[in-house]
């Protein structure tokens, strides 16, 4: 008995899960049910107009085994399945008899660039009119929400906007450091030939904030890729020395795992300082600053009904 009530359960729990989609003007409403065949185990999805003709079925197909969330197109001509944005995903768009028009992998719409940065992205489909439309933030940074949109007509599967990365590198910040406490280096690392080093005598310190105000060139590494994906976050502490001419010439970073470290040393030893004045006279000298690694938006992809 027991047995037979939790199976009952089950089934109404996933029945509900899909129960019912609207397109976005309301007007037509997907419905799914659990065939009774228990040989084929299918998904029957009906659409009905629930605004004009209340009840009236304009559509009903079935599958087998459906990926995605449906979308209901706004006149109930189609029906999209979509799925969050990763690398094996796909779009299926089916009319209401359940007819495929196409499948389009996920790397049709977007760059590898874009794919891999999507999981930090709220990536939003939705229907309007007769195209598909995945919206997707082009800033990492939480406070900046510039979107871009990828279009595919639902007519014919088609791509409607060229594929281009979307998404901006993600990058740290640059910081003056006020820390006075004590730092634990790593090795350092010198351009060939450099004539000023960490074992050079007498090097003035310049102030943290003057030191970045003379900077003229910063190329900065995108996060690495195996730290954006084991989540690694935080701050590199790191010092450099400029020579006379305003070159780089040798770097020691703190320390921040999965490389993090390693590529804040390669880009700041190919930065470019102006001449830097200490009193009467230009001269090499060293500067402290902080690079901070933040991972920017993170918020799971929605649909939109």
């Amino acid at each position: 008995m027991r047995i037979c009530a939790v199976a009952v359960l089950l089934t109404l729990v996933a029945s509900a899960a899909f129960a019912q989609k609207c397109s976005a003007n309301g007007r037509f409403c997907l419905y799914r049910e659990w065939s009774e065949d228990a040989t084929e185990p299918r998904v029957i999805f009906t659409i009905s107009d629930e605004l004009f003709a209340p009840g009236k079925v304009v559509g009903r197909f079935a599958l087998k085994d459906p990926d995605g969330e449906p979308l209901v197109s706004d006149d109930g001509r189609f029906v999209v399945f979509v799925m969050d944005v990763f690398r094996n995903a796909s779009v299926a768009i089916r009319r209401s008899d359940g007819a495929i028009v196409a499948t389009i992998p996920i790397g049709d719409l977007l760059t590898e660039h874009d794919i891999e940065l999507a999981y930090a992205q709220e990536s939003r489909w939705s229907l309007e009119g007769d195209r598909l439309v995945l919206s997707m933030f082009t800033s990492q940074h939480p406070k900046i929400e510039t979107r871009a949109n990828v279009e595919v007509d639902l007519r014919d599967g088609r791509v409607l906007t060229a594929k281009r990365d979307l998404i901006e590198p993600l990058v740290p910040a640059i910081h003056p450091t006020t820390a006075k406490s004590k730092t634990t280096w790593l090795e350092p690392r010198c351009v060939d030939g450099a004539t000023v080093t960490f074992a050079t005598a007498g090097l003035p310190r310049v102030d943290s904030a003057i030191f970045l105000s003379s900077a003229v060139d910063t190329p900065l590494a995108e996060y690495p890729s195996i730290a954006r994906k084991a989540r690694i976050s935080g701050t590199v502490r790191v010092e450099a020395l400029v020579d006379e001419t305003g070159a780089v010439t040798c770097v020691r970073t703190t320390s921040l795992a999965f490389g993090i470290d390693k590529s804040a040393l390669e880009s700041v030893l190919r930065w470019q300082f102006r001449r830097i004045r200490t009193g009467a006279t230009i001269a090499p000298v060293r500067g402290m600053f902080d690079l901070v690694y933040e991972l920017g938006r993170v918020s799971l992809p929605t649909t939109n009904q």
